[in-house]
């Protein structure tokens, strides 16, 4: 599955459109440019852990998960310990942002979650699905708010203003762990 992004509207300059494929590999576009061509950039951004091995590999690329466009960088894989960063200047830059006070058993008592990031109203958030040991049922949702000059993430009681209606959503409404948005 894809991810398609942009961070502003098509008609501003410097725009960029993307696309994260399944793994190693974004597509961009410039909007507005004359050669209005897309291109493919493989990244690479680390190596993870497979266990068990699969077909004799005991390690796999790091792909780009949970993505959000924000203040005209995108920002994934954010965690409580770092989040990457992306930016196009034109060509794509890859760095991270180390969290300066990391919240110690933020994935809850299992440590089993999903995590989303999102943008709304000009704060970048991360949304927490935290599941209980049947890796299936989401016993609480969090959402933490990245303040940008700390270099943390602060608990938040919304996002955007709307109050704690996106846990509505996320406890009933939400897939299960194996599907990926």
């Amino acid at each position: 599955m894809c991810t398609a992004l942009l961070y502003c509207k098509p008609t501003m300059p410097g725009c960029v459109v993307f696309l994260v494929e399944p793994v190693g590999t974004i597509i961009y576009l410039h909007v507005g440019e004359e050669d209005g061509e897309w291109t493919r950039h493989e990244y690479d951004i680390g190596t993870q852990p497979l266990d068990p091995p699969i077909d004799g590999k005991d390690h796999e690329k790091v792909p780009i998960c949970s993505i959000a466009a924000f203040q005209g960088k995108f920002y994934f894989n954010g965690d409580f310990e770092s989040i990457g960063v992306l930016e196009f200047s034109p060509e794509p830059t890859f760095s991270s942002i180390t969290i300066t006070d990391p919240i110690i058993g933020g994935l809850g008592v299992v440590g089993m979650a999903n995590v989303y990031l999102v943008e709304s109203l000009d704060e970048l958030y991360m949304v927490c699905q935290m599941y209980d040991s049947d890796m299936e049922t989401i016993y609480d949702v969090t959402v933490y708010r990245m303040d940008f000059l700390k270099q943390q993430w602060c608990v938040a009681e919304d996002i955007g203003g709307h109050g704690d209606s996106y846990k509505k959503f996320a406890l009933v409404d939400s897939p299960g762990p194996e599907t990926d948005w």
